[in-house]
């Protein structure tokens, strides 16, 4: 499988407090030269409330050569019926869309707990692909809890989203990385991050990314273990950063897409 960039449109959702226009998005990230659009449930619900259509968007993301990327931010999975009842509505868009994988957080007061919810999870998303995405704010915090998490569930119905900046945060990150086994990765994320501001996690994983190489984590080492341990698939770029929101679509997507492919390019197997 040859590797595919997508764009997270997560970067341009609610969260930051914006007014999303997703048609004009997708021609941006589709002349900025990606191959897929990662729509997020944060902004397809704003924009379904103003009277969009998911299947027309997906239909303007077809005629403009983009595939449609993992579904992001479906839900915080913790067993919850509230939390299964979210990821059940993404799951109806991302199938109108015409995504494989609906990208999720994991939450719960312990191991046990986690498990059975993201296998609960599963059970409510049948012919879709869950990715798990572990970060050091959330209960699933680390790659490895997340691979157990997989091979319990199957991978076929569930794999690890691996955030190089989640990777790094993770204390037995790197050495996780370097024996993961590469179908258990559903997708990947490259980004880099600006030297540390202070102590506030959520704010520099939030605020404080930017483009791939032009930060302080070790972007190559990153593609390097994915392409040592046989992955090619979806590098999806994430670039959180409020000093970017205000930056026109279409030159943000193009730095995004360059700056991610001299990294990921850059990482060849040793």
């Amino acid at each position: 499988m040859t590797d595919l960039f997508s764009f997270n449109h997560f970067c341009r959702s609610p969260w930051y407090g914006l007014k999303v226009d997703l048609p004009a998005a997708v021609d941006a990230v589709a002349r900025a030269g990606f191959d897929m659009l990662a729509v997020d449930c944060l902004s397809l619900g704003q924009w379904k409330g103003e009277g969009g259509s998911v299947r027309a968007l997906a239909r303007r993301m077809r005629d403009a050569g983009l595939a449609a990327g993992p579904l992001a931010a479906c839900a915080m999975i913790d067993g919850s019926a509230g939390a299964l009842a979210q990821l059940e509505a993404a799951a109806r868009d991302g199938e109108a869309l015409g995504t494989a994988i609906l990208q999720v957080n994991v939450t719960g007061p312990d191991r046990q707990a986690r498990a059975a919810a993201v296998a609960a999870a599963c059970e409510r998303t049948p012919g879709l692909r869950l990715a798990l995405e572990f970060m050091p704010i959330s209960g699933l915090s680390t790659l490895a809890e997340t691979l157990d998490i997989v091979e319990a569930v199957g991978p076929a119905r569930a794999g690890a989203l691996v955030d190089v900046w989640h990777l790094s945060h993770d204390p037995d990150g790197w050495s996780t990385l370097e024996t993961a086994p590469p179908g258990h990765i559903a997708y990947v994320e490259i980004d880099d991050a600006l030297p540390p501001a202070g102590d506030d996690v959520l704010a520099e994983m939030m605020d404080r990314r930017t483009f791939p190489g032009e930060g302080v984590l070790d972007v190559g080492r990153f593609a390097r273990t994915l392409r040592n341990r046989g992955f090619s698939g979806v590098v999806s770029v994430e670039i959180l950063s409020r000093a970017h929101l205000a930056d026109p679509l279409g030159g943000f997507a193009a730095r995004a897409l360059s700056t991610a492919r001299g990294a990921w390019d850059g990482g060849n197997p040793a």
